[in-house]
């Protein structure tokens, strides 16, 4: 029988444990005597256990056994996601990399040519159509801009077709935004909503408005109708969130965007939320949610 008891914060100063029975998907909430008891059972350490207690271990279904492990799948590898570089053009106020700001790193060349050599013989050898190349964080992969074109080149040179995908903060020079619309085939875009938010927890490096160039951008890729997802960080006191999602909304022809709360605003760092930010956090996500169903 494997179980885990793990200690949890009720905010009253009580003592308590979630048990959990992960093969067998059992989960509840005990105090200390329950969590020992249920840790006893699992190594034979209790065999007589009577009343209340039996009672209610059955009723949930504690004494199940665990089922036989399944064999891991078999590995079929088809997609290769590239780090490009720790360099940014933002200060992102929640950035858990602290992008910028350390000592310059950027992917050597030779070592992405062969990840993306070493990702299509794999999707061949594994009856794959075509294979994905993504480039994603640590840092905003346009500033590594001659390697990024590189390697897209490169990886549309392999014998399988290779779908290319790019997450930024649509940060581009008109040059590199007709370059994106060309060569890339999906975008995921990072930005936090209406200008009041964006320009608050993303301002560029020289502490400006970024607001007015990503905007252009996504404009752009709306009128060639090109594919982008969006994702946004929300902060504490998450109020301004409904208001962001409208925006985003009204704004931009995206449909498709995933919210995602920082719940420190520390370059370089996470922090866990306390249960009142968890709980406003949730409050505002569905207020979010219930007004962006309104929208066309």
């Amino acid at each position: 029988m494997e179980i885990f008891t793990i200690a949890i914060d009720d905010n009253r100063g009580q003592e308590k444990y979630l048990v959990y029975r992960p093969l067998t998907g059992l989960a509840f909430v005990a105090n200390s005597s329950m969590a020992q008891l249920a840790a006893r059972v699992a190594t034979d350490e209790y065999t007589q256990i009577n009343g209340d207690v039996r009672s209610f271990l059955e009723t949930i279904g504690f004494f199940r056994p665990d089922p036989p492990i399944p064999s891991p799948p078999t590995r079929s590898l088809s997609t290769a996601v590239l780090l490009l570089t720790n360099s940014c053009n933002l200060r992102c106020i929640y950035c858990y990399a602290a992008a910028g700001e350390k000592p310059l790193s950027v992917l050597d060349e030779d070592h992405g040519r062969t990840a993306i050599e070493y990702i299509a013989k794999q999707a061949i050898d594994n009856g794959f159509s075509s294979f994905t190349l993504a480039f994603h964080g640590g840092g905003e992969p346009t500033t590594a801009w001659i390697l990024l074109q590189r390697l897209v080149i490169f990886a549309r040179q392999q014998q399988l077709p290779v779908n290319v995908q790019l997450t930024s903060n649509a940060i581009w020079t008109d040059q590199q935004s007709d370059w994106i619309l060309e060569n890339i085939d999906l975008v995921s875009i990072s930005m936090d909503g209406a200008p009041l938010t964006q320009d608050h927890q993303r301002p560029l490096v020289s502490g400006g408005s970024s607001s007015g160039i990503v905007m252009q951008n996504l404009q752009k890729l709306d009128r060639n109708k090109k594919k982008y997802g969006i994702r946004m960080t929300t902060t504490a006191p998450f109020d301004r969130l409904p208001d962001d999602v409208a925006f985003i909304c009204q704004e931009t022809a995206c449909r498709v965007f995933q919210v995602e709360p920082a719940f420190n605003n520390t370059r370089g760092a996470h922090l866990p939320p306390n249960s009142e930010q968890a709980g406003l956090f949730v409050d505002s996500f569905l207020h979010a949610h219930r007004l962006a169903e309104t929208q066309n």
